[in-house]
């Protein structure tokens, strides 16, 4: 299956619209593949209160400094005591798309992550209260950028899709500016993504 009609299936699209976009936006399909790039997260740090209808509040933190090598979340408890949601918040803070259950996600009342992407340092710190989520990503040599629940997502696929095979996807070179006619198609595009 070609690369243009695996785009095309995946965004549900016919082959024709995503051969034209292609080449309306200037994007070049390339003989290689996607060159790997590495993402470690060093930390991840959250807190907040844990609220129970019928318990009293229970303030919680974890806070996390991983080193080089193999990491396991394990509890002595069997089942909910929080090790996915751990997994789901590091998602969180990397991607600004939460797979946390409305509760858990209302517990928390900041995040932080610091990791590297190809070699960059970078921090994702945010807090989530009853005046919304509000961040900032923070990365070397460049300033920090703000964001807020309706634009948590897109700052942070901004962020990592500069190091995706389709550079900037949602901005591609040769565009003038414009951004792609759907936005399923251009996520299809930068599916490759390896990190």
């Amino acid at each position: 299956m070609s690369f243009a009609a695996a785009v095309a299936a995946r965004a549900q699209v016919d082959n024709a619209i995503v051969e034209a976009t292609l080449v309306e936006y200037g994007i070049e399909l390339q003989p290689t593949g996607a060159a790997p790039v590495s993402l470690f997260v060093e930390r991840i740090r959250f807190a907040g209160v844990k609220r129970r209808e019928g318990h009293d509040d229970e303030p919680f933190e974890f806070d996390r400094y991983l080193g080089p090598g193999l990491w396991a979340i394990t509890s002595e408890v069997a089942n909910l005591a929080g090790k996915s949601s751990v997994l789901f918040v590091i998602r969180w803070a990397l991607s600004g798309r939460s797979h946390l259950t409305d509760d858990v996600r209302n517990w928390i009342d900041s995040v932080e992550l610091n990791g590297t992407v190809g070699g960059e340092r970078f921090s994702v710190r945010f807090t989530n209260t009853a005046d919304g989520l509000r961040g900032e990503l923070s990365a070397t040599n460049a300033p920090p950028v703000p964001f807020d629940a309706g634009s948590f997502e897109e700052v942070m696929d901004g962020f990592f899709g500069t190091y995706c095979r389709f550079r900037g996807s949602f901005h591609c070179p040769g565009s003038g500016g414009q951004s792609p006619p759907s936005v399923s198609m251009a996520r299809a595009m930068t599916a490759s993504c390896e990190w």
